[in-house]
């Protein structure tokens, strides 16, 4: 009989699975910078908190940052100023989320966007 997976091994499947969509996505670079970045490097800054299952996973509330402009937007170095000039519908879609109701998401949901995410890394090769 086949166990019935985790909600946590689900969420943390669905990061993998964003995580390399987003980086093939990006080739790789920096989105500051535009610098090939790789490993540790390569981090994920999700502009709205992954706390907010709606938009965690959606390649529009997603950067590809090098570790120091991650730290940088952390700090305040760089942020919404910049953003308002790089991606200005997705700041405006991050906008428009904040007024989606926050709602607890089933485990099924989870696995439909975990399935989805799946074909479009597969659509990209």
């Amino acid at each position: 009989m086949k166990r019935k997976r985790s909600r946590k091994n689900i969420v943390k499947s669905c990061d993998d699975l964003v995580r390399i969509l987003l980086r093939t996505k990006q080739e790789n670079c920096c989105e500051y910078c535009g610098v090939k970045v790789e490993g540790r490097n390569s981090q994920v800054h999700h502009i709205r908190s992954r706390k907010w299952y709606a938009s965690r996973w959606d390649l529009r509330n997603l950067l590809l940052l090098c570790a120091s402009h991650h730290r940088q937007w952390h700090d305040g170095i760089i942020g919404r100023d910049w953003l308002i000039d790089y991606a200005p519908l997705c700041l405006k879609w991050i906008e428009e989320q904040k007024q989606v109701p926050v709602k607890p998401w089933k485990d099924w949901e989870l696995i439909e966007i975990e399935n989805n995410l799946k074909q479009a890394i597969e659509d990209m090769k």
